[in-house]
This record gives structure tokens, sequence and C-alpha cells, in this order.
């Protein structure tokens, strides 16, 4: 472990590094010859010979490998998940510990905190590691959605309990915010006639 710790520095001396570095440069090439369309849908592998004579035949990093196979418009697409579905965590995080529960207590906010490690753990191995068909990602993605989903309708649900307790009606002047009698422009400054 510590022999292999001490490559680090240099990385092009240690063969799994090597590979990948290797293998991360085909996919530059193949997204650059087929921004569009990619080399098509599994075909990493056999178009991985005509871009570099090492062994890899996958890309050890999703975005790449995706970009390089469908385009770069999936490979953005997939980016815009990963991205919208940590940060919808953390803002869900973040209006739970703002609204001051007691955190232990609310199985949705453990339950939001849990995924978003586990995201996160998924992103970071999708760097080095090719998951473009990992059933994971698609549960998690899953998960996210329901999660803020449940976070949502509790939000509203709150919001109509304040509301009745309160007794104030959302538009208490009547229909359209006007007392009936009232002109629309009272209350408002007219502009002196121009000369």
């Amino acid at each position: 472990m510590k022999s292999r710790a001490g490559t680090i520095q240099t990385p092009t001396t240690e063969a799994s590094a090597n590979q990948r570095l290797e293998a991360w440069s085909a996919a530059r090439a193949m997204i650059a010859d087929n921004p569009l369309t990619g080399v098509g849908l599994t075909s990493f592998g056999p178009a991985f010979p005509s871009y570099s004579s090492f062994h890899p035949r996958e890309a050890h990093n999703t975005f790449l490998q995706i970009s390089a196979e469908s385009g770069l418009l999936a490979g953005i697409s997939y980016l815009v998940v990963v991205l919208a579905s940590l940060i919808g965590l953390w803002r869900n995080g973040n209006r739970f510990r703002k609204r001051g529960e007691l955190i232990t207590g609310n199985s949705l906010y453990l339950l939001n905190e849990a995924i978003l490690v586990a995201f996160a753990g998924l992103a970071v191995c999708s760097l080095f590691l090719s998951h473009q068909i990992f059933e994971m990602f698609y549960f998690l993605c899953l998960l996210v959605n329901s999660v803020l989903y449940l976070s949502a309708k509790e939000d509203a649900e709150r919001e109509a309990e304040v509301r009745a307790l309160t007794d104030d009606p959302p538009f208490p002047r009547g229909r359209g915010g006007v007392l009936a009698g009232d002109t629309p422009t009272r209350g408002l400054r007219r502009r002196p006639p121009a000369n």
C-alpha cells in the first residue's frame, strides 16, 4: 500500500493510473471526432483500438464514457442530473436545519442526508469508474425525487396549518384583492396631463 501511495506524485509510473490516463485521452479523442453522436452506445470498447494501443476497454470515467459513446449532449445531461440532485438535496437539508426542528427526530431529514451522502459518494466514484449502466445511480435518482417530493408536500401541509391557525384568508379584500365598490385606481397617484 505504501509503495502504491508513493506513485501519486508520478502517476505515469503506476500501471492502473497510466491506463486511466490513456483511457481518458482516448475518450477525449472520441468526443473530439464525434461530438454530437459519439461512437455509438456500448461501442467504447470496439472503438478504443482506433484511438489507443493500450488495453483498457472502459473510459474509467462515467462522464467521458457517456460523452464518447452518445455525444456531448448526453454527457452534459448526465452532469445536469448529478448536479441538480446534489444541489436539490443540499438545499432541502438546509431548509430542515433552518426550521430548527429536532433533527434526530425527523426521519425525512435523516433520509435526505443519507441519500445526499450516497449520491455524493457515487458521483466521486464516477470520476474514476464507468457507471453509465450502474443500477444504483437510477435507484438514487428515484430516491432523490421521492425525498424532494415528500419534503415539498410536508412544507405545503405546514403552510396550510399555519394559514388555518391564523384565520387570515390569502386574499382578504375579496376577488382580485379589491373590495366591492373600490376602483382599481384608488390610492394610486395620477399623473398630471402632459402639456
